[in-house]
């Protein structure tokens, strides 16, 4: 027997199963898989053919509805395994009713797929059916492939979609999207969602589907011979799907300069690792026009990112790609529900004082929070009954370390961080004599949290490793010095990212001027780095040349870092 079915064969045999000519869809899947056994691919095809042929949707939908998102079987890029289609719905274990609707049937289906998606799983491979469905962990793709697949199983349409990188962060994102009869789309990103288009998280530039026939009618397609193109769209099977989502979106005119001789220009993102590019259109000089963009609001027309000081759009760079990477055609350009507007380096220098190198987002803002109303203590009695508060957190705190000078000159053996109520959580405690150096002693705290692994946390000296649970009544962790010493200062830290100036860290602060131009290195000796020679106007981008991975770029405006 032949390693793989002849695609004659295969049309053929969707014709006998009442499915139309698949000649003109693109598929090549057994012309380039050499690897697929004709039983399991007959197997799966035909078990998809009559799974639609009882779905009471099915008459709403196109033949081409059912060719590419219901027939393939394969996702995206993970290993093929063709018997997931019969194991599904077993192994999920999904109840339906003749009467359920499809979303409704949708959304049984994806609030079985408890998939762990940790972020230490970013960088993984993506695995394959059986490696997702036994582990249960794994990273948005694993999931998201692992839902449309379910979704197929039961004939629905579903597809895998996906931002190839945030406006707003350094990441990207991908979930199924099941796909509507009038091409819109209800978005299962988390196991809660009902097929609501789902708020995104971040920012998002553009928004892609991986499609199973390849995509000739784009520019991509059409120059793929003679122009250099990036990894991404070097997939010919992906579509362009942001107008399909309820994000803000914008066109966007580009003039290129008439030196450039590529025919494809591009809308690049800030990576640390260099501009990336996400949209793409065919080169019209000085009337290129790119389709929504993503502006960085959300379907009710509020930013997607959260947090301080973060600015209304996102920063793109016009752009070409050659055998040496990406390179600018043209001026940064912010893109926003209020419009566009372009970043250029003055002539004219300002001083800056930065104290941060990525934003503060929402979340670490949230663990700054919870120590509102802690209230710290000393005492010379082991029960604390003669507890004297020293100070109280009366209002959000920074996400550093921070010291708090005490006005008491008695000498106590213990010193404690008690949390009255709510969320009990902190990064780092530490008390120090009147010289400045750091007072040690025994960790304390109530019996029941002694036995808790992450309680020695709090004293480790590192600002990533925290002590939190989820809530009680005065709970608290302490220090016994063992006798009673003078306590000059005690210094706290929430949970927080590290991402503040840290002292005895070398960074280096560039400005974007056709390229990154460096502003000079420093050591900082404080938590505040100042600049003096600073063009106004550009965007800046300050690294730690130290350690940390989360850096993005600002503009600095009446004082202040604006994040992008």
């Amino acid at each position: 027997m032949k390693n793989h079915i002849p695609v004659s064969l295969l049309i053929l045999f969707a014709a006998a199963c009442g499915t139309p000519d698949i000649r003109n869809a693109g598929y090549d899947f057994l012309k380039n898989d050499k690897t697929i056994h004709p039983d399991s691919l007959q197997s799966t095809l035909s078990l998809a053919c009559e799974t639609w042929q009882r779905c009471p949707w099915k008459d709403s939908y196109k033949d081409r509805y059912f060719l590419e998102y219901v027939l393939p079987p394969r996702i995206a890029s993970e290993p093929v395994e063709y018997y997931w289609r019969e194991d599904i719905p077993d192994k999920l274990a999904i109840e339906r009713s003749d009467s359920d609707r499809m979303l409704t049937v949708a959304a049984k289906i994806n609030r079985k797929i408890t998939i762990n998606t940790d972020p230490s799983a970013w960088k993984n491979p993506t695995m394959g059916y059986s490696a997702t469905i036994s582990g249960r962990f794994g990273k948005c793709d694993d999931r998201a492939i692992l839902a449309a697949m379910a979704m197929r199983s039961m004939g629905i349409p579903a597809a895998f979609e996906f931002v190839p990188n945030w406006g707003s962060n350094n990441n990207g994102h991908s979930f199924c999207s099941v796909i509507l009869p009038d091409d819109s789309v209800a978005v299962f990103q988390d196991v809660n969602d009902n097929g609501d288009n789902a708020l995104l998280s971040q920012k998002a530039p553009k928004i892609y589907r991986r499609m199973y026939s390849l995509q000739m009618n784009t520019p991509l397609y059409k120059y793929r011979k003679t122009e250099e193109l990036p990894s991404l769209f070097q997939d010919f099977r992906i579509m362009d799907v942001t107008a399909c989502h309820r994000i803000g979106k914008q066109q966007v005119g580009i003039a290129v300069p008439e030196t450039i001789g590529n025919k494809i220009t591009y809308l690049s993102v800030f990576h640390p690792h260099g501009w990336i590019p996400v949209a793409y259109t065919e080169n019209r000089g000085k009337n290129t026009l790119f389709e929504n963009v993503g502006d960085g609001s959300n379907m009710n027309g509020f930013e997607s990112a959260k947090g301080e000081n973060i600015g209304n759009g996102i920063v793109y760079l016009p752009s070409v790609y050659t055998d040496k990477g990406v390179i600018p055609c043209g001026r940064p350009v912010i893109v926003s529900d209020e419009g566009q507007r372009l970043l250029a380096a003055s002539e004219e220098q300002e001083t800056v004082r930065l104290t941060r190198k990525y934003p503060r987002l929402i979340r670490v803002i949230r663990f700054a929070d919870s120590m509102v109303d802690g209230i710290f203590e000393c005492a010379n009695r082991p029960d604390f009954s003669d507890a004297v508060p020293v100070f109280q957190i009366a209002d959000t705190p920074l996400s550093r370390m921070q010291s708090v000078e005490l006005q008491t000159k008695k000498a106590y053996r213990y010193l404690r961080y008690r949390k009255p109520r709510g969320l009990f959580s902190i990064g780092e405690l530490q008390a120090k004599d009147s010289s400045g150096r750091n007072l040690s002693g025994e960790t304390i705290a109530p019996e029941i949290l002694m036995s808790e692994a992450s309680l020695p946390n709090v004293f480790d000296g590192d600002p990533l490793t925290y002590f939190e649970l989820p809530g009680g009544l005065d709970l608290w962790v302490g220090l016994d010095f063992g006798k009673p010493v003078p306590i000059s200062r005690i210094g706290f830290c929430p949970r927080n990212d590290d991402n503040e100036i840290s002292p005895g860290d070398e960074y280096e602060l560039f400005y974007w001027k056709d390229r990154w131009i460096s502003l000079g290195r420093q050591t900082a000796s404080d938590c505040t780095l100042e600049y003096t020679n600073v063009p106004k106007g550009a965007l800046l981008w300050l690294r730690d040349l130290t350690r940390g991975r989360e850096e993005r770029p600002f503009t600095y405006e009446n004082g202040i870092q604006i994040w992008w």
